[in-house]
C-alpha cells in the first residue's frame, strides 16, 4: 500500500492538471502538484506555462501554495487567473499573473474576506467566479478584479432558480451560453453524482436561463461527470 501511495504521489507531481489554452492559441497554462496530501484542498501546486509546441516550460508560482485551476483572460491582456487557498483561513483568493511573470509577481485580485474561486472570464475583463461568505445569498458573480478591497462583485442569477450548485462553469466564445456541472442541493461539495448542463447567458443582465441537461439528469451517485469546456468554434 505504501508503495502504491508513493507511485501515486510521483505521478501526481509529473502530471499537468487542468490545462487551459491561451486565447492567442500559442500557450498552455496548467498546475503541477509539488506536495501530495489525501485532501485535495491541502495540495501544494505550481502554476506553470508552456508553449503549445511543448517548448518554453516555466513556473509562474513557486509551488508552496495551494494554487489551482488557472484560466486565461479574454480582454487582450492574456493575463492568467488562478485560485489560491489560504492555509490559515481555508478561503480561496483569486490571483492574477502573466505568462512572462516570475514566482512572487502574482497579485491577489479578489476580496480575501470572501471565499472566491475563478472559473472563466469575459472579454470586458471581468472574471466569472463562485464565491461564498457570511451573509452572502448568491454564489455566482462577475468579478471586476481589484486590490486592497476594491474588487467588485456583481451577482449572477439563475432563471428559474436552481436548487443546487453550478460548478466548473465555462463561458462560450460568443459569451451567450455557459456550460457547467451541477450538484443537487447545497450540502458538502461532492464530485460524483453530477449532471452537465448548457444554458443561455445574458452578460448585460447577468442572468443564466433555459438550462438543458446534456448528461444523465438522474446520474449514478458513484459516477463522476465533470469539467465541461467549449470548443473554440462553439459547435460542441
Amino acid at each position: 500500500i505504501c508503495h502504491l501511495v508513493n507511485v501515486a504521489r510521483d505521478i501526481g507531481r509529473r502530471l499537468r492538471w487542468k490545462p487551459s489554452w491561451s486565447k492567442t492559441a500559442n500557450k498552455i497554462v496548467f498546475f503541477r502538484m509539488s506536495k501530495y496530501t489525501p485532501d485535495v484542498s491541502n495540495w501544494k501546486n505550481a502554476i506553470c506555462v508552456v508553449n503549445a509546441d511543448g517548448s518554453g516550460f516555466r513556473k509562474l508560482t513557486d509551488g508552496t501554495h495551494g494554487d489551482f485551476n488557472p484560466t486565461w483572460s479574454r480582454d487582450g491582456r492574456n493575463a492568467i487567473y488562478f485560485s489560491r487557498r489560504d492555509a490559515d483561513t481555508g478561503r480561496y483568493v483569486v490571483h492574477r499573473t502573466t505568462a512572462d511573470a516570475n514566482p512572487g509577481d502574482e497579485v491577489a485580485v479578489s476580496d480575501p474576506a470572501r471565499n472566491t474561486f475563478s472559473v472563466s472570464s469575459l472579454k470586458d475583463g471581468r472574471v466569472f467566479v463562485t464565491s461564498w461568505g457570511r451573509g452572502i445569498q448568491d454564489y455566482c458573480f462577475l468579478l471586476t478584479p481589484g486590490t486592497e478591497g476594491s474588487a467588485k462583485y456583481e451577482p449572477v442569477k439563475f432563471s428559474p432558480p436552481q436548487r443546487g450548485m453550478a460548478d466548473r462553469i465555462s463561458i462560450s466564445p460568443s459569451e451567450t451560453k455557459i456550460c457547467y456541472d451541477f450538484q443537487k442541493g447545497f450540502g458538502m461539495n461532492q464530485y460524483p453524482g453530477r449532471t452537465i448542463y448548457v444554458a443561455d447567458f445574458d452578460v448585460a443582465s447577468r442572468i443564466v436561463s433555459n438550462p438543458v441537461a446534456i448528461s444523465d439528469p438522474d446520474p449514478n451517485p458513484k459516477t463522476m461527470t465533470l469539467y465541461p469546456c467549449w470548443t473554440s468554434d462553439e459547435t460542441a
